[in-house]
């Protein structure tokens, strides 16, 4: 719709409004009225459910270990920043998140200091070698 258009149907819905002097429709009334699309042409709301994000892998070794054997699309962070990066990466504190490092150990202080921050849904993979095994028989 174009803006002169616009202006002629505030104009006249406002004369039309103090003529009849009637207040069942405002002028803001018309003026919604009149810019809403037709349905078909709407944007579609967002619905009440939420499209569930992937889970987030993490390895949570020193960049060194991550560069000599890490795995390929998932993300690095060094287990002592895991709160303060994580943020760059989740979605949402309800992502699943998959931790791991070299046995076992780093992970679960990562899996503990993002549960501690209200990540809800943190498991501890283990190692690298369960890591890479778990992917070689999917």
């Amino acid at each position: 719709m174009n803006l002169s258009l616009l202006l002629v149907l505030i104009v006249v819905g406002s004369a039309q409004t103090v003529l009849a002097g009637s207040s069942s429709v405002s002028t803001s009334q018309r003026l919604t009225q009149a810019t809403q699309l037709p349905e078909a042409q709407q944007t579609p709301s967002k619905s009440s459910e939420s499209i569930e994000a992937p889970a987030l892998y993490v390895d949570v070794r020193s960049w060194v270990e991550n560069q000599v054997d890490g795995v390929e699309g998932h993300t690095h962070i060094h287990y002592p920043d895991i709160a303060t990066e994580i943020g760059q990466h989740a979605q949402s504190k309800e992502q699943k998140i998959y931790v791991y490092c070299a046995v076992g150990g780093r992970a679960e202080k990562a899996r503990q200091s993002l549960m501690s921050i209200g990540y809800t849904d943190v498991v501890n993979l283990g190692g690298i070698e369960d890591v890479k095994a778990s992917l070689s028989t999917q």
